[in-house]
């Protein structure tokens, strides 16, 4: 979860949960969860229209499961892990 206070701004937040699945499962979703939030502060300051908040959620996700696939530490061959995420800007729903 990152507050409004993470955002840097009163009118957003995120609210996401993650479920691996896969014999090394439970990494993947440690992974995204440490990875994504971070990911979507850094497009932060793109999140003003629906079309950036769209193009910028992709990216973050794509973004980390680049990260993911090229870590040393985690086969996600035949693991990876789920995520709902909720992004509150401006009083709306992502």
């Amino acid at each position: 979860m990152l507050p409004p206070t993470k955002m840097g701004s009163g009118d957003k937040a995120l609210f996401s949960v993650y479920d691996g699945h896969g014999h090394v499962g439970e990494k993947c979703a440690r992974f995204a969860a440490a990875q994504l939030p971070p990911a979507i502060i850094e497009v932060n300051d793109k999140l003003t229209t629906d079309a950036n908040v769209k193009s910028s959620l992709s990216k973050a996700f794509v973004d980390v499961n680049k990260k993911m696939h090229i870590a040393g530490d985690i086969d996600d061959t035949l693991s990876g892990t789920t995520a709902v995420v909720a992004l509150v800007v401006n009083n709306v729903v992502w």
